[in-house]
């Protein structure tokens, strides 16, 4: 109930007024998509997860991670942030010119079950802490992935 509050709050804050998309050629993502062994539970511990994960898949699995690199910044656009579809900030620094940001998706079937975020939202701030741009990344029940409302492919 806390997260639902938390997103809701989070997402009046910022989007009072519309906060535009960054130009797709300011911007690169490339994603590293590798299976990953994920071990089974022990089936001697008792855990606090809901059904669904109990029965969640073990073996190799597809997983994900987003690299994001900023090829030009404005000169107000000087700290990044970004938030999960759990209201969780996963980064916050400086922006610069050329460092990669690593975005840790997680396995792609908890993405798509929603056991995972399958959101995550790029805020650049000025010095003044006002959002001057936003780059969005969102990944469908289908798996369809999409990057500022474009679709760049499925998973």
């Amino acid at each position: 109930m806390t997260n639902t509050l938390s997103i809701l709050l989070f997402a009046a804050f910022v989007w009072q007024e519309v906060v535009p998309f960054k130009p797709s050629n300011e911007f690169e993502v490339m994603i590293d998509y590798k299976f990953r062994e994920r071990p089974a539970l022990d089936r001697t511990k008792e855990y606090q997860f809901n059904t669904d994960e109990k029965s969640r898949k073990s073996g190799l699995l597809p997983y994900l991670k987003l690299q994001l690199k900023f090829l030009k910044l404005n000169a107000d656009e000087v700290k990044v942030k970004i938030v999960n579809s759990h209201g969780k900030m996963v980064y916050s620094r400086k922006a610069s010119e050329g460092a990669v940001i690593i975005i840790d998706v997680g396995y792609t079937d908890d993405v798509k079950d929603g056991v995972a975020p399958h959101e995550f939202t790029a805020l650049l701030y000025s010095e003044a802490k006002k959002t001057t741009s936003r780059i969005h990344f969102n990944i469908a029940e289908d798996g369809t992935f999409m990057i500022n409302d474009e679709k760049k492919g499925k998973f």
